[in-house]
């Protein structure tokens, strides 16, 4: 069930509308994505019921896991990829291609559904390496030996007692505790040796250099598409933009997309 937190989260970015105007809006701005009808990128929702909605993913305010405490990863990867043109995950929707259809079921099943998401033209769209953020490559950073998913370290700067309130906080938490980590231990009320690994990992004077080193796109193996390309991806891929999409409720099945989407087919004519 979703949160009352996600529930005022969404409504920043989302609007419902209805089948006559979704119908304008995709012929006035979607042609890319009408292009590719059949095989459209999906959404699942734990919760919506709409048949139709706009959405703006940077009207949003500091998107956060559905399945973590913690949003270090978030703020990291806006700081470091943000400038190369990467939608901000903080202010993204969060999507799949085609391909992923029985993972975003499984996500919806419910009192959700499955939407296909028919992204404006033009809109910059990321691609994770593989179905799911969590499940992308394991990586080091600075000088550390272990090699960890985006999942685990975003656990690991959760259990460091670290602030993510905002990237140059986190530095500055990082940077605090490297100067005297038995001073950070006493303070936090944490064991001596707590802050070791911290210590063995960051430099102390390049904590940023490390952290844009280690969740740069080429060491994350994101890739940056439009809605020109995004749907010339192979396998399955979790998705994300900031851009305006118009978004459908197709059903559960494979049979009920299908329908739905021949019906939009006839309403497009």
């Amino acid at each position: 069930m979703i949160t009352f937190k996600q529930y005022l989260q969404e409504a920043r970015y989302r609007t419902d509308i209805s089948n006559e105007r979704a119908i304008d809006l995709l012929k006035a701005h979607c042609s890319d994505a009408l292009k590719n009808i059949d095989t459209p990128l999906i959404r699942g929702t734990k919760s919506s019921t709409e048949h139709a909605y706009l959405v703006h993913g940077e009207l949003g305010d500091g998107r956060s896991s559905a399945w973590s405490d913690s949003n270090f990863y978030t703020v990291i990867l806006d700081e470091v990829n943000g400038p190369a043109g990467y939608p901000l995950r903080s202010k993204s929707v969060i999507m799949s291609n085609w391909v992923g259809f029985h993972n975003i079921v499984s996500y919806a099943r419910g009192k959700g559904g499955v939407y296909a998401m028919f992204p404006y033209d033009g809109v910059k769209i990321g691609v994770c390496p593989s179905y799911d953020m969590w499940e992308g490559p394991a990586f080091t950073i600075g000088e550390s030996k272990r090699r960890r998913t985006i999942n685990d370290w975003n656990d690991w700067f959760l259990h460091m007692n670290l602030d993510e309130s905002s990237y140059e906080a986190l530095v500055h938490s990082i940077e605090d505790t490297l100067e005297d980590p038995e001073r950070a231990a006493k303070e936090t009320g944490k064991p001596e040796g707590f802050f070791d690994e911290l210590v063995e990992t960051f430099d102390p004077g390049k904590v940023d250099e490390q952290l844009h080193k280690a969740y740069s796109a080429s060491n994350q193996e994101f890739d940056l598409v439009d809605t020109r390309t995004v749907y010339d991806i192979s396998d399955e891929h979790e998705c994300w933009t900031s851009g305006k999409c118009v978004a459908i409720r197709l059903g559960l099945t494979k049979a009920d997309a299908h329908a739905t989407i021949a019906n939009l087919k006839e309403m497009l004519k």
